[in-house]
């Protein structure tokens, strides 16, 4: 494996998720270390965005977005994907929304211990501290589609897609493309 990919994988290991949640989709997001508070510029609603009926018009006032990530965010994409705990699956990527919360409010505050990685077929374990487990692989998804990103505080992005590759783009945008060499790698401290 990529020393750099290697040494950023390793920045995770050990420090406890929050904000796990379920995205658009199937897609899920998972933080870790120091938040970190952006404020959006201010906008106008380009339409009313007033929920629950409330008649505020929403759309005629600025409003300003505050975003709340960790210092590390990984985004499980265009993948399929099982939670499990003790072995047992407790939600997949395409359970409902209510199991999908629960499963994902299980993995808050646990830790990453183990990250495993295959090469044929394609998949990786993300193992956690109270013996559950993230396990993505690809049953339906196009080959060479995104399956995970992890971001760091410099900016750096790693990138695991299904055809076995890694991408590294740094801060300025340079990307670089690796092969998975061994058929199984294991990442832990």
């Amino acid at each position: 494996m990529n020393k750099e990919i290697s040494i950023a994988i390793k920045q995770v290991l050990h420090q406890r998720t929050w904000q796990c949640k379920k995205g658009h989709g199937s897609f899920l997001t998972l933080d870790f270390g120091t938040p970190i508070i952006s404020y959006l510029e201010p906008k106008i609603a380009k339409k009313n965005i007033g929920i629950y009926g409330n008649k505020f018009p929403f759309n005629k006032y600025a409003y300003r977005k505050t975003l709340i990530k960790g210092e590390y965010h990984l985004w499980i994409y265009y993948t399929n994907w099982k939670i499990f705990v003790d072995n047992i699956e407790i939600a997949f990527d395409n359970s409902n929304g209510d199991t999908i919360d629960d499963a994902t409010y299980f993995i808050q505050g646990q830790a990453i211990t183990k990250v495993k990685i295959y090469k044929q077929p394609c998949k990786t374990i993300f193992y956690f501290d109270l013996n559950t487990k993230l396990e993505c692989y690809n049953n339906t998804y196009e080959k060479g589609e995104e399956m995970w990103i992890l971001f760091s505080p410099d900016r750096n992005t790693i990138t695991f897609r299904n055809d076995g590759k890694w991408i590294l783009t740094s801060n300025n945008n340079q990307e670089s493309t690796f092969e998975i060499e061994e058929e199984e790698t294991e990442i832990e401290i």
